[in-house]
């Protein structure tokens, strides 16, 4: 089962989140589980696309480590938590 297969990747990656939150390295105002999802989903996506041909595995992983520096670092975007009603 696929969720079950990210189990592992899913809490070492919390572990990552939680750790770079407490020390401020991660924006604290992201809840960590949606960081974990986000960032799984974005190893599909950028998978996705060098499997249909758009993208080479190197501009896969260009996109990936990009976004997933601009989650965990949003230092200038507005906090999610300035965004929520």
């Amino acid at each position: 089962d696929e969720a079950r297969r990210h189990i592992p990747i899913a809490e070492l990656l919390d572990q990552i989140v939680r750790r770079g939150q407490a020390d401020g390295s991660f924006d604290p105002a992201c809840d960590p589980q949606w960081i974990v999802d986000a960032t799984i989903a974005l190893g599909h996506v950028a998978g996705e696309r060098v499997q249909a041909g758009s993208w080479s595995i190197d501009e896969a992983s260009a996109a990936l480590r990009t976004s997933i520096f601009r989650l965990l670092s949003a230092a200038n975007e507005p906090r999610a938590s300035e965004d929520l009603p």
